[in-house]
């Protein structure tokens, strides 16, 4: 009985004393973050290793451009998504927390050819939050000189505007239109525009994202378990799991 009351407090004494951090995640990069639930395949990760080395997080949801001034602030402690043209004096992880794969995509209907990223510049472009400091070059350039441009914090709506016939080009990650495709499939069964046939161009390389901090020791402790997960095969399983789910939910 003392030892079942002793380890019950050593268990409640730890759960006590655990730090507390904020964490700051993108509001429109479901499967990878889903605000709605608390969930998505980074955000998991995340939660699981800081809360194996001791930290507790509470989350805070928003475009990408708030949250990097939020964490410029010290408002934010960890960021998913960040790089060091935006966040220069944070701590990046040594192991990438999300890899996107951004595309371009384009009705098939409107016959645009795409093989370069300054070709660009010809069409109406709708990019995801923050694309012009996170792409790489020559995007930044291409698109000043583009008869439109425009940055979504809501992915959702980039992905209804192109449909839409709004932009001709939309810039996003291929699992994030096939989820907010299928979203918005569900959510208008009757709406023809939605069906349209659509072509990805493969413009962009992987972009790996590495989780920012502002200490040192808490980034080498992210590191630490992001490495136990590995070995593990803890990290597997999460991704084997949000597979198995999005095969359902996503179309084909």
């Amino acid at each position: 009985m003392r030892r079942l009351v002793t380890l019950t407090l050593f268990l409640f004494s730890s759960h006590l004393w655990a730090e507390s951090l904020v964490l700051g995640c993108g509001n429109s990069q479901p499967p990878y973050v889903i605000p709605q639930n608390d969930r998505g395949i980074a955000l998991e990760l995340m939660k699981r290793i800081m809360a194996a080395q001791g930290y507790q997080l509470s989350t805070q949801y928003d475009s990408v451009s708030i949250l990097v001034k939020r964490f410029n602030n010290r408002e934010v402690d960890i960021l998913c998504v960040a790089n060091p043209t935006v966040t220069p004096n944070a701590y990046f992880s040594t192991f990438p927390l999300m890899v996107f794969h951004n595309e371009a995509i384009t009705l098939s209907k409107n016959d645009i050819e795409l093989t370069s990223i300054s070709q660009l510049s010809q069409y109406r472009v709708g990019a995801f939050n923050f694309a012009r400091r996170l792409a790489p070059e020559p995007f930044a350039d291409s698109v000043s000189k583009s008869p439109e441009y425009k940055e979504y914090p809501l992915q959702e709506q980039q992905v209804a505007d192109l449909f839409a016939g709004k932009v001709d080009v939309i810039i996003i990650d291929r699992m994030i239109f096939r989820y907010f495709l299928s979203k918005l499939r569900r959510a208008n069964p009757g709406d023809q525009t939605l069906k349209a046939a659509f072509t990805s161009h493969p413009l962009f390389h992987p972009t790996r994202h590495y989780a920012a901090f502002h200490s040192e020791g808490i980034r080498d402790a992210f590191d630490m378990g992001m490495k136990d997960m590995h070995k593990s095969g803890e990290y597997d399983r999460v991704i084997n799991s949000y597979e198995k789910l999005l095969s359902d939910y996503l179309f084909r």
